[in-house]
């Protein structure tokens, strides 16, 4: 750090060529390649700090076929973390004796604060011969605070931390960050939808390389985390963002709290650490568990783990989660229901009695807005649609169904859309909405519109499908899931489209 900065945060050295092999958690990821090639384990290195061995190797695309359980709780089985990736979130460290009583102080506060709020475990160490990689922090004289590698470095046996004492304490949370692996988050590939970075001539190499775009990211970006800049004349916040503080250097974020459960925490699964929280992320589509152009995706941690040895395809997404994490981490169960065991289909006469005996809250309240219990169903609506089934309507009506079970939260109201269907399952919901736009999945049909015609008269909009109408009308068509659209309503049937909705 560097106290001409207005937030002290500056100067944070790094090696660029370690970088390159920094672009995710789970191994040493060489760049790319489009074909899919095996996985190559290479020689093994031992690390001492826990007495085990971390295998060095690459994986792309593909990997080879093991004896995986159909269930797997923690994505660390059989998951291999980067070099830089510290074993089993131990940190031994040594402080120097120039370190005055003020800065200890502050050091073993931030130590405590790691300690309290992640796995992270420090060990304080006297004889540093006997470890094959320790951090040890120096007292800076200069007018700077800084680290010389992001991350562990089976190269280098010290990983020096330099703090200036009269800098804050966020500066020891912040190198210390550096340390555990994590960049300065304006360094995110995303950067540039909440930021402008700019630079004038007279800059130097140094400042500039603060604000590079490089590694991976992880979570959504942050601008609270203890690693983000300040604003200043180098970086401004964009119009949407204005009144957004960024950067702050008083405690770690919840972003960097849950950064650092995902890299050092019992899954590397970013359903299990996130839940479902729509965010920019590479995932794998799995062919084996949920065939070809389905809405279903693992995230890579699972995808290494849980669908090893799957026919997998490698994706980009501004907006996923991972289903494999949503059902438990069970493959190829074709998500029969996410978190109930299959119920058994009822009987005709069962589902009288189950209707006589409890009644569909529409069908009492009609459309008002009460706090109540309901279910999302996939089956008939897909994944994070804005609509659902009460409890009774679980029950029968949608009895089998690829079910999520809502709990009614305070100031939380919802009216069952399965009464308002008077009860028919996978109906248009442009049914229910009366054309009005929502959130729901949106799928595009080639055989039945004209997409290229339709966005000419239609001011650039694409003419999309609602999730019943895909299943129902377009099941057997050229067709692919596009988006979770939050602004949509149904084409199907429509002047544009070739088709009569069945849906109805």
């Amino acid at each position: 750090m560097d106290s001409n900065s207005s937030n002290q945060i500056h100067k944070c050295v790094t090696i660029d060529d370690y970088i390159d092999n920094f672009s995710n958690q789970y191994s040493n990821q060489s760049k790319p390649i489009t074909q899919q090639c095996q996985y190559n384990a290479g020689r093994n290195q031992i690390d001492t700090l826990k007495n085990y061995t971390v295998a060095a190797g690459n994986y792309y695309y593909s990997f080879p076929q093991q004896n995986f359980h159909s269930q797997i709780t923690s994505t660390k089985q059989s998951l291999k973390l980067a070099d830089w990736v510290w074993p089993g979130g131990i940190i031994p460290y040594i402080i120097d004796k120039s370190f005055t009583h003020k800065m200890r102080y502050n050091l073993q506060q931030a130590i405590q604060e790691f300690q309290n709020k992640t796995p992270i475990r420090f060990v304080n160490i006297s004889d540093e011969q006997q470890y094959n990689q320790y951090v040890k922090y120096y007292r800076n004289k200069e007018n700077a605070s800084y680290v010389l590698w992001i991350g562990r470095s089976l190269k280098e046996r010290e990983h020096a931390v330099y703090i200036n004492e009269n800098f804050t304490y966020g500066t020891y949370l912040h190198e210390t960050m550096h340390i555990l692996g994590f960049d300065h988050e304006q360094c995110r590939q995303d950067r540039d939808n909440y930021v402008t970075v700019q630079f004038s001539e007279l800059d130097s190499h140094n400042l500039r390389f603060q604000y590079q775009k490089r590694g991976f990211m992880i979570g959504e970006y942050d601008p609270y985390s203890i690693m983000h800049y300040y604003l200043n004349r180098n970086m401004t916040s964009k119009d949407q963002y204005k009144y957004i503080t960024f950067g702050q250097s008083t405690c770690l974020s919840d972003g960097d709290i849950k950064g650092i459960q995902l890299v050092y925490g019992k899954s590397q699964c970013t359903y299990d650490v996130y839940g479902d929280k729509y965010m920019e992320q590479d995932y794998f589509e799995c062919i084996t568990c949920w065939g070809s152009d389905s809405i279903y995706g693992a995230c890579r941690a699972c995808g290494i783990t849980c669908h090893n040895g799957h026919k997998l395809i490698l994706k980009k997404s501004k907006s996923f989660f991972c289903d494999c994490g949503r059902q438990n981490h069970k493959i190829q169960q074709q998500f029969q229901n996410y978190i109930y065991e299959p119920r058994k289909q009822l009987s005709e006469v069962d589902f009288k009695v189950n209707q006589q005996v409890y009644r569909c809250t529409f069908d009492i309240y009609g459309d008002k807005y009460i706090t109540q219990d309901y279910f999302e169903c996939i089956t008939c609506w897909g994944p994070s649609s804005v609509y659902g089934a009460c409890n009774t309507c679980a029950i029968t009506c949608h009895n089998g169904h690829e079910l999520i079970y809502k709990k009614s939260q305070p100031f939380v109201t919802f009216v069952c859309d399965c009464g308002r269907y008077n009860h028919k399952n996978q109906l248009c919901t442009r049914q229910a909405t009366q054309f009005k736009r929502v959130q729901q999945l949106m799928y595009l049909c080639y055989d039945c519109f004209d997409i290229v015609h339709y966005q000419y008269n239609h001011n650039g909009n694409i003419p999309g499908v609602c999730h019943p109408c895909a299943m129902k009308c377009h099941k057997n068509h050229n067709l692919r899931f596009y988006m979770l659209a939050f602004n949509f309503f149904c084409d199907c049937g429509l002047e544009d489209c070739q088709k009569i909705c069945i849906a109805i």
